[in-house]
């Protein structure tokens, strides 16, 4: 299991598996180092402090007019350099039409 260590943004991850670099990834704005490998999305909750709780779905943002992704708990993501995932609520509640009051 991974060291966590804190960091002014975020907090750093560290491996003791040898030649893997480490690139920067954001999570609610906030900055994590982290080795370039797969991780599963409850990994990626998990590095915050306090972790962000099951009751919050992670989405990553998507650049260059993509839709952005849900993150499944179970789900394998591939890290880039500079990906960013925010926490959102699980339902999220429309607001009410007023434009025919």
């Amino acid at each position: 299991m991974a060291d966590h260590n804190s960091e002014t943004e975020g907090q750093q991850v560290r491996t003791n598996g040898p030649g893997q670099g480490l690139i920067t990834v954001y999570v609610n704005r906030h900055a994590f180092r982290v080795p370039q490998r797969p991780v599963t999305g409850t990994a990626l909750k998990e590095l915050p402090t306090p972790p962000i709780p099951p009751d919050l779905d992670l989405i990553r943002i998507m650049h260059g007019g993509e839709p952005d992704l849900f993150v499944q708990p179970d789900e394998v993501v591939e890290l880039e350099d500079g990906a960013e995932f925010f926490a959102v609520p699980r339902t999220i509640v429309a607001g009410i039409d007023d434009s025919h009051i």
